[in-house]
């Protein structure tokens, strides 16, 4: 999830009504954020609505990191599991873009910004991010940047862990951290991140820990 950020401006206006890859018509921003802006699309090919998240021009304009999105989003559209984002689709060519299921229940970020959860509750979400992580995990990857706003919940209030492999592509970008630099988000960030030494999927466990600590407190 990319939250809206009222002080940053735009990149809305260019891409509104495009059709990417003779296939995805951009309706509308979801949300825009530091490495991408998420728009709502329609699917040309399959009829139905998606989410295309369309990285910002600065972070693509290396090969390296054309071939290091490029793997982590195929990476990323292998993991099949009910509490994992699914992702559909990617591009590398005129913009660096992935598509995924168009998740309309919000995020835990937006849950919590209006209030606490009872135990009860954030016991539910933790077992549907658990179990999302366990079959990553069980197929080798480690997410990285587990934290309420890649907590997103489908309009039936179904969860899924959002932005598999998208963190590390992200965090090599050599305009945002330089290679072996913190990759996640601070203040979720487990303490192995913060010395750049080896991360495994206990990584991802704390991470989720200190979410449903704030969660219910």
């Amino acid at each position: 999830m990319i939250a809206e950020h009222p002080d940053r401006p735009s990149r809305t206006r260019p891409h509104v009504g495009r059709v990417l890859n003779e296939r995805y018509r951009l309706l509308g921003s979801i949300g825009i954020g530091a490495s991408a802006e998420v728009f709502l699309a329609d699917d040309l090919l399959l009829g139905r609505q998606v989410a295309v998240k369309i990285l910002h021009p600065a972070l693509s304009t290396t090969d390296s990191f054309r071939r290091r999105f490029q793997a982590e989003a195929r990476a990323a559209a292998s993991l099949n599991h009910p509490n994992v984002l699914a992702v559909y689709d990617w591009s590398d060519e005129s913009e660096v873009m992935l598509v995924t299921e168009l998740l309309a229940g919000g995020s835990l970020r937006q849950i919590l910004d209006a209030g606490s959860l009872s135990p009860s509750q954030a016991l539910l979400i933790g077992l549907d991010a658990a179990n999302g992580l366990a079959h990553a995990h069980a197929a080798g990857f480690v997410h990285r940047d587990i934290k309420p706003a890649n907590l997103m919940f489908r309009r039936d209030g179904r969860l899924a862990v959002a932005d598999f492999g998208i963190a590390r592509a992200v965090a090599e970008a050599a305009w945002t951290e330089p290679e072996g630099a913190l990759i996640g988000t601070a203040r979720y960030a487990a303490p192995e991140q913060g010395v750049a030494s080896g991360v495994d999927s206990k990584a991802d466990v704390y991470s989720l820990a200190l979410t449903l600590i704030e969660a219910v407190t």
